[in-house]
């Protein structure tokens, strides 16, 4: 289970980078942001501070290889809440 842990916290990481890289200091993208980190997305808009991003953003994929260590069937609930999250996203950035 550290395993899973530690392969969730380096997604983490690797997908915070890659969010960073391509939003190119406000001149890029945020949609790779929406759609790996959604849930640091949304705490964004809704005007939470630095660290509760920095926080969500390293915690979300360890969170979700925890759950997948308890039991399989939370697959489906991951993949139907990060699919949520992610729509809720990319319709809050166009707006």
């Amino acid at each position: 289970m550290i395993k899973s842990l530690l392969i969730g916290f380096a997604f983490g990481v690797l997908a915070m980078f890659v969010s960073l890289f391509t939003m190119g200091a406000g001149h890029g993208t945020n949609v790779p942001a929406s759609v790996l980190l959604p849930w640091c997305m949304l705490l964004a808009y809704a005007g939470f501070n630095n660290a509760a991003l920095l926080i969500t953003s390293l915690a979300q994929f360890p969170l979700y290889a925890f759950l997948l260590c308890q039991n399989r069937i939370f697959a489906i609930l991951i993949g139907i809440l990060h699919i949520g999250a992610v729509v809720g996203a990319l319709v809050r950035s166009a707006a």
